[in-house]
């Protein structure tokens, strides 16, 4: 489905929730929804209990098999295609509600689309997790309702994570410096990438020199600061150009260039086509579902 202004948004503002929302769905679902591509601002954690779905993040048709689980980024573009003898768990989670070790850990696995199967002991914990605290969200009698609900909601987002992750490799809660300034970047990214262009802006941020900063990077991803700067500004075009129908110059100003012949050329040294190539070919390959 093409837009002629811009990709539909959804928040967990406005739907009755601050900062969370939870939902058990199965085929009789109304997903509506779902099927038009669209973003959210708050991360989707979800658990595929049973069935079979198909669905399209940034570009990449996922088949998902239950039992599964899988993360769905704040401004990842994601799209329905079909459900098939699904029970499944939708977690809704604003970002800032995540412990920053979980959240990184998240972002660094969903930027490759990572599904992870899940074993049965796993699967029945998650089950009972999820459940339990749509229970506690559900009855709000209690004058300790809030704080157990959000200790709730810290240990479902955990499991998750760990589960997402390998327990191991986050266990003890011991946090090197490499690992501290990698989330840090991260994070930086994120939010930054359509002002901070250069590298020596996000080391001069972190307060550490160039050199330290693209060595952590580099040894922990395998590319350097630079790299990632691009690949977050060429997938938002990529989207912008996919999804919506504004012109180059706007998606250009858009991502802070007011040179537009020389975001072209960015574009094109990275993407291997103009921009209006890319948008053409684009939609003749993937063709939007109406």
């Amino acid at each position: 489905m093409i837009t002629n202004t811009k990709i539909p948004v959804f928040s967990l503002e406005g739907s009755g929730k601050d900062f969370f929302e939870i939902h058990h769905v199965n085929d009789d679902l109304d997903y509506s929804r779902m099927r038009l591509p669209h973003r959210d601002t708050n991360f989707i954690l979800a658990f595929l209990k049973t069935g079979s779905c198909e669905m399209v993040v940034d570009f990449e048709k996922l088949r998902i098999q239950g039992p599964s689980i899988f993360c769905i980024l704040p401004g990842q573009i994601h799209q329905g295609l079909s459900l098939s003898g699904i029970q499944a768990w939708i977690l809704g989670v604003d970002g800032a509600l995540i412990d920053p070790l979980m959240r990184q850990v998240l972002i660094e696995e969903s930027i490759r689309s990572r599904l992870v199967i899940l074993q049965e002991r796993e699967a029945d914990l998650l089950e009972r997790s999820f459940r339990l605290l749509q229970e506690i969200d559900i009855d709000l009698r209690s004058q300790f309702s809030v704080l157990v609900q959000r200790k709730m909601l810290d240990t479902c987002t955990s499991l998750f994570t760990s589960i997402y992750h390998g327990i191991s490799a986050i266990a003890g809660g011991l946090e090197l410096r490499p690992s501290v300034i990698h989330r840090a970047f991260w994070a930086l990214l994120l939010r930054n990438f359509r002002t901070m262009k250069r590298p020596k802006d996000y080391a001069s941020a972190l307060n550490i020199s160039l050199t330290y900063l693209n060595e952590v990077i580099k040894d922990l991803t395998g590319f350097p600061v630079s790299y990632w700067i691009i690949q977050e500004i060429t997938i938002e075009a990529k989207r912008l150009l996919y999804y919506t129908d504004i012109t180059v110059k706007e998606i250009g100003l858009s991502l802070g260039y007011a040179d537009i012949a020389y975001f072209i050329r960015l574009f094109r040294k990275i993407v291997g086509q103009t921009p209006l190539k890319f948008r053409q070919l684009s939609r003749q390959q993937h063709t939007p579902l109406k």
